[in-house]
């Protein structure tokens, strides 16, 4: 089957990276010549692209760690959900106001194995310097990660509650169309590693919506596995307001963001993870062609 071979190639790259350094240190060795990485900037460059901007994030969390949750097996693509930690150096002076801080951000790394089993495109929703983004509440990282009280739905149901989503987000907006669809009580996970409620998620859209007013959201790709659908999104704004540590610069920007739902018996989403970069593409600046 194919996905066996998917799941081999994950068990090698974990093997790897127990030997010789760690999960997304050893993304090139795993990435086809001719392989693209959608980094979070908006730029889609070479394993090289991507291994100069770990090196970047280790700069700014000297003691940066990936712990892997869980690995989701598809025909010719994975999905690696995981927590990145770590204590933020005041080595870039528009950080130095949250220097010292402990940060938690939960991460989503996709990438398309080809059949040779490396990757011939890879997404690393990997936003470590979040906090400067989104403030957290005194002791928010100190609550750990709950689990659902909700029992799992099936791959059909994701399915149709993307579906439900899509129709909501033809009316309304993103945030909106995520209330319309989800449990009351559902538990959201935001970029910034706190773990709260739909009015959590709506507080740092309007965070988003202040800094970039005219942000527009298309639909990269959609996948489903398991009572989960996973949203990869690409954004384009102009930044004309403040986004936490940053003043306004006025540059247009691109970033990448995803959104995973987890679908409950009931049919809508009970776990949200709505995991957007507005940031990176002021941490790492970029010039568009």
């Amino acid at each position: 089957m194919i996905v066996e071979r998917t799941q081999a190639v994950f068990e090698q790259w974990l093997a790897l990276a127990a030997e010789g350094g760690d999960f997304l240190s050893t993304v090139g060795a795993f990435t086809a010549l001719d392989g693209r990485v959608h980094l979070s900037n908006g730029i889609v460059g070479s394993s090289e692209m991507m291994a100069q901007q770990v090196a970047a994030a280790r700069m700014m969390f000297p003691d940066m760690a990936l712990e892997i949750e869980r690995a989701f097996f598809l025909p010719d693509q994975l999905v690696v959900q995981g927590v990145v930690s770590g204590t933020l150096s005041p080595a870039l002076p528009h950080l130095a106001p949250v220097a010292g801080e402990r940060m938690r951000s939960p991460s989503l790394l996709v990438a398309t194995v080809n059949q040779d089993g490396r990757f011939s495109d890879i997404w690393p929703y990997v936003n470590a310097g979040a906090s400067a983004t989104f403030p957290l509440a005194p002791g928010a990282l100190d609550v750990p990660y709950p689990t659902s009280p909700y029992p799992s739905g099936t791959e059909a149901q994701a399915r149709a509650l993307f579906q439900a989503w899509t129709v909501q987000m033809a009316v309304s907006d993103y945030v909106s169309a995520i209330f319309a669809v989800s449990e009351p009580d559902a538990l959201v996970y935001p970029t910034n590693g706190a773990v709260g409620d739909l009015d959590m998620l709506a507080a740092h859209a309007a965070i988003m919506a202040n800094a970039y007013p005219d942000l527009a959201m298309e639909i990269e790709g959609v996948l489903f596995f398991e009572d989960r659908v996973l949203i990869q999104l690409f954004l384009t704004a102009t930044h004309t307001g403040r986004l936490g540590t940053w003043e306004p610069t006025g540059r247009h920007v691109r970033f990448t963001g995803v959104l995973m739902l987890r679908a409950g018996q009931s049919g809508r989403a009970v776990e949200i993870w709505p995991l957007m970069s507005p940031g990176s593409p002021l941490i790492f600046p970029v010039q568009y062609a």
